[in-house]
């Protein structure tokens, strides 16, 4: 038993060391390398340029290289500019088909960014025996000199050392029609230019704990493949016979400032009111920086109605400094999402700089929401939705989690529309949960899916996650698959009829031709479900090919739960009365009954309270009116102060809190009056008044300013020959001055606590009473006299400086 107990204790020691012996191997910091293998004339690189977008960060400790091929279609300028290097790599791994992606030389799909940064995190997050380092150094016009310096931990023998030549980004104005099969891309990103000395690489033979510097020298081309100041080194070692990359190291530096919103990235805001949402900008670098700030979308918002600006269009920052700017907006008067992207560019010469774009913004109230994200055919459901007598009630919202979760459908709508299209059939199990969460709540749904059913209910899926869950939901309501049927007709799409049931409440005397796809309407369909009705919980009300039987289109009602569910959606259908048809009538299905037209609205008298510059012991009043512009009373709960100086703020009329409950009428109003009383001397205050209820209200932001009170402080000596009086605010400011009188030649100087004396202010004879500035002395904070002499006669008088 003994024995036992011992071998099983070596074995735990033996598993111990083993682990620390890897950590004190694995010493080096690790840097991620992702081979892209990419073409200008691949469509589907595209996605995987979006991907890599998303990973490629030095913030993420990642780094890529991308070889570009001379496939599907010849021509692609980097492939042209270099085909060696290209294709020595392509060979490497046997590349046969792209996009095709290495993380650290393991194959990743290179159109899933969080396969990728799942990679990347894994491997950085074990370090590396390896340490690489880049120099580069410019010797001639175009002639550069680089120095990768190598320390191991381990005998590196049957290892590779690979260094490329990148250009970071690259803009090529028209290619997309002067290259034939183009993409469509004519931004490009991480393009490899060269290899040092080769693809081939340089062979290693280092022993554990070696060092070795190995020096290439390279000349810089010209033209769209070889952009101005943005070539940086990637090196990096491979395993020869498991194609493993151990480390990378680069010369890249990126100046880039850090976004984050200080309150709610999004956020309610009533129609037609003004708000103010808080960024802090950061710089995260080691050197000063200087970044111009612009609202990307401006021109859309403002074609939208929607007023955006900014109140600083530049910030400069010390190393890891920060500084906060406002985002000010006035809301459409209208159902609208309003998706504000914020940039902050770095101004920089001979050097690369990375755009920030943070992403921000408010919905207004909105009865119906459209949700784009899991076809491209929602936005031609949002121009049919917003083309109806619901126009001002229909807001077109981003499928993201985010949003989702800041604004829950469930209680943000009565009624939403979600487009999977024939492109996004595999939403599927992502889309019927949404549905069923927003049904269980008594709302309405369309749900419109081409091949839905035969996704969902496809035996082959329900191993995977979701798709028993989406079979379920549909089998609930008497929903099954009755066939698919083709929708093309050789390389073309099929037009096929779609005519309303008779005597139901949502398509009767309807008809339309769908898949009747031209230039100006793109939305058709390769397939389509019809729709077999299993049980009495649903009914048709769309059916095609002239035939009752071929089901394309169901609806389902329990009390205030409905349910619609279409095989179709309005973007399938290219004439536009006949889309905005069947849209309308949906909604209006859907909506019947809500009551919800009758709902509370409140609309604030302004978004924020500003008080000013008061003095430390005084107060100042403001008043907020809150007015139930919507059509049923409005309940308020509460209202309650915050923010980091919501100590300083007082709510001394209209205070709603234990319990209590203000009913505001429609279009009556409840007054809420703030006092800012400061406690001390601070230059800027901010805090917030939050007002809840059974409407929504953004934060009112509260701020100001203090000082002491103004002072008239004098100071006569013992004859009465000098007098002094202290004018303004002490603590002192740009307006505080000292006012002195001497019949007599006097000098005036500042002293310190410790009697030395730091400023001279006067020496003369005084023209009649004379004002000396306290302005400008740059003095630290603590307390000072100005002393007036002059021989025997003296006054003294004390001020603060409170910096």
């Amino acid at each position: 038993m003994k024995s036992r107990i011992l071998f099983i204790g070596m074995i735990a020691i033996t598993i111990a060391f083993s682990a620390f012996n890897s950590m004190a191997q694995n010493s080096f910091k690790r840097l991620t390398v992702i081979e892209e293998f990419t073409s200008a004339t691949c469509p589907p690189c595209v996605a995987a340029s979006q991907a890599l977008l998303q990973v490629v960060k030095m913030s993420n400790n990642i780094v890529s290289v991308r070889f570009h091929m001379d496939w599907p279609a010849p021509g692609d300028p980097w492939n042209l500019a270099n085909p060696t290097d290209n294709a020595t790599r392509k060979n490497y791994y046997n590349v046969g088909g792209i996009p095709y992606s290495r993380v650290n030389g393991i194959q990743i799909n290179p159109q899933s960014a969080s396969a990728l940064l799942t990679q990347a995190n894994s491997d950085n997050a074990e370090g590396s025996p390896v340490g690489i380092e880049v120099k580069e150094t410019k010797t001639g016009t175009n002639d550069y000199k680089v120095e990768v310096k190598v320390n191991t931990n381990i005998a590196l023998s049957g290892h590779t050392l690979h260094v490329a030549v990148v250009s970071r980004f690259a803009e090529y104005p028209g290619l997309k029609s002067s290259l034939p099969g183009s993409n469509g891309e004519e931004e490009f990103y991480d393009a490899m230019n060269k290899m040092l000395p080769n693809a081939t690489g340089t062979s290693l033979n280092l022993s554990a704990g070696g060092e070795q510097t190995f020096t290439f020298t390279y000349k810089r081309g010209v033209g769209e493949t070889w952009p101005a100041n943005q070539q940086f080194i990637v090196a990096y070692i491979q395993n020869e016979s498991t194609k493993r990359v151990l480390n990378a190291g680069t010369n890249l530096v990126v100046y880039r400032a850090d976004l984050a919103a200080v309150s709610p990235v999004w956020e309610p805001i009533n129609r037609g009111a003004s708000a103010v949402k808080k960024v802090r900008v950061t710089n995260p670098t080691d050197k000063e920086l200087i970044c111009t700030l612009s609202i990307n979308n401006e021109q859309n918002l403002t074609q939208n109605g929607w007023n955006a600006s900014l109140s600083s269009y530049e910030v400069d920052l010390l190393p890891g400094e920060s500084t906060e700017i406002s985002i000010n907006s006035t809301a459409v008067n209208r159902a609208f999402f309003c998706a504000i992207e914020l940039a902050a560019t770095p101004i920089v010469k001979d050097a690369i700089a990375e755009v920030t774009v943070l992403t921000t913004g408010y919905l207004t109230n909105s009865r119906v929401a459209v949700y784009a994200g899991a076809s491209n055919g929602a936005v031609g459901q949002a121009i049919a939705a917003i083309a109806t007598k619901f126009a001002t009630d229909v807001a077109y919202v981003p499928l993201n989690q985010d949003v989702m979760l800041a604004f829950p459908p469930e209680t943000s709508f009565d009624a939403i529309i979600l487009p999977s299209g024939y492109d996004g059939r595999f939403a599927i199990p992502a889309l019927t949960p949404i549905a069923d969460q927003m049904l269980k709540a008594n709302k309405g749904v369309w749900l419109t899916a081409p091949v839905g059913l035969a996704v969902a209910l496809n035996p082959e899926n329900q191993q995977y996650a979701g798709y028993p869950q989406a079979k379920a939901f549909f089998e609930s309501y008497g929903l099954g698959l009755n066939s698919t049927i083709g929708r093309t007709s050789g390389q073309y799409y099929a037009q096929f009829d779609l005519a309303g049931t008779p005597n139901n409440p949502i398509s009767n005397g309807w008809s339309a031709k769908a898949n009747d796809a031209h230039q100006n309407w793109p939305f058709a369909m390769e397939a389509q479900d019809l729709i077999s009705i299993q049980n009495n919980k649903s009914k048709a009300f769309v059916y095609t090919n002239g035939n009752t039987t071929n089901i394309v289109g169901v609806y389902s009602e329990e009390g205030k739960r409905k349910f619609v569910f279409s095989s179709f959606g309005a973007e399938h259908i290219a004439n536009e009365a006949n889309r905005n048809a069947i849209t309308e009538r949906v909604i209006e299905y859907l909506l019947a009954g809500t009551n919800t037209t009758n709902k509370p609205e409140i609309t604030l008298s302004t978004p924020t309270l500003a008080f000013g510059n008061v003095e430390v012991g005084k107060t100042v009043n403001r008043t907020v009116t809150i007015t139930n512009s919507g059509n049923a009373d409005l309940e308020l709960t509460g209202t309650a102060l915050g923010g980091p100086d919501g100590t300083d703020f007082d709510i001394i009329e209209g205070l709603i809190d234990g319990g209590k409950k203000v009913t505001v009428k429609p279009n009556g109003t409840h007054a809420v009056r703030v006092q800012f009383q400061p406690s001390t001397v601070k230059a800027s205050f901010v805090g917030t008044l939050a007002i809840t209820g059974n409407a929504s209200s953004p934060n009112i932001q509260l701020t100001g300013s203090s000082t002491t009170a103004s002072v008239e402080t004098e100071a006569v000596s013992e004859t009465g020959a000098i007098s002094m009086k202290l004018t303004g605010s002490n603590p002192v400011t740009e307006q505080s001055a000292v006012q002195i009188s001497s019949s007599q030649h006097v000098q005036v100087t500042v002293v310190d606590v410790a009697g030395r004396v730091v400023a001279t202010l006067f020496t003369g004879l005084p023209s009649g009473p004379q004002a000396l500035s306290l302005a400008n002395l740059n003095m630290p904070s603590g307390t000072y006299m100005v002393v007036a002499q002059s021989g025997a006669e003296q006054a003294v008088l004390s001020f603060v400086v409170a910096q």
